[in-house]
This record gives C-alpha cells, structure tokens and sequence, in this order.
C-alpha cells in the first residue's frame, strides 16, 4: 500500500505531504480550483469573527504541520487571485510539530472564494449561506440550527436544505 501511494506522490506521513507535481504543474484553473475545493472541504474552516457584537467578518483557512502543503496552496490561491496570509503558529499542547496556516478574509475574498471554487461541504455551505443571507454565522452555531434558521426565513425551502 505505500509503495502504491507513493507512486501518486501520496505522503504517509502527515508532516511532509504536498500538493501533488500534476496539480502544481497543470495549467488548468479548473483542476486547481477543484483541488482547493476538496481540501478546503475535508481541512478548512469557514468561520466569523465577532464585529461590533455580531459574528459577521468572514474568513476561511486551511492548516496543516506540513509547510510545503500550506505553501503550495497559498500559491494556487494567489495564481487564481486571491489575497490571503499565511504564517506559522506556536507548538501546540498535542502535536510537536508547528502548525502553519494559510487564511482568506473579508466579503470580497470570502465571495469571489465561493464564487470560483466554492464547497461540497454541507456545513461550510451552511455557514456561507447563513452569512450571506443574513449577514452573520455565530460560531456556536450548529449545522441543524443554521439549517432551521435559514428555512424559517425562507431563505431555503424544505425540499432543498441546500442539497
């Protein structure tokens, strides 16, 4: 199984994986986008930060312990133009290992993000609509309860619940 894995350039250890030579080599916006959207969808975290008592400054990050990984996507987002930061945070209290992130913000990044790559993720659609619509996602909110929320307002209808 590594040997397999390892021919697709597929890290067993989480430290030194990266994007993929195919993907970083490809001049296509499409594979590049749909890369970022799969790993936004299973690593990356839409959130709110709190202004002026409501949760309505958006961004949206990805981490990881590997660097090159976090590097390397940064660069697909700017290829594809966005503006973001990425920096490395303290060691954590469970991994040895520094942790480095890479993150967008604000309405014009957060919509041309959603725009041009978007998400699959039921909860990270949730939390863009609920924002979007509304125009802030608490952070303590749930899945069912930004679903309830958006149906209520007639944002969504019950036979869509977004999917």
């Amino acid at each position: 199984l590594v040997e397999f894995l390892e021919k697709f350039e597929v890290a067993i250890k989480h430290d030194i994986i990266d994007v993929p030579s195919m993907i970083l080599e490809s001049n296509s916006r499409t594979i590049k986008s749909r890369f970022l959207r799969g790993y936004i969808d299973t690593d990356g975290c839409l959130s709110f930060i709190k202004k002026n008592n409501r949760y309505r400054y958006p961004r949206l990050n990805v981490s990881s312990v590997s660097w090159n990984l976090i590097c390397n996507v940064s660069k697909i987002f700017e290829e594809l133009g966005f503006r973001g930061s990425l920096w490395t945070m303290k060691i954590g209290k469970k991994s040895k290992l520094p942790l480095h992130r890479f993150e967008i913000k604000g309405n014009d990044m957060i919509n041309k993000w959603y725009r041009k790559i978007g998400s699959r993720n039921p909860s990270i659609i949730s939390k863009y609509v609920m924002w979007s619509k509304t125009g802030e996602c608490a952070t303590n909110s749930t899945f069912e309860g930004r679903m309830k929320v958006l149906k209520n307002e007639g944002f969504i209808s019950s036979e869509t619940m977004l999917l």
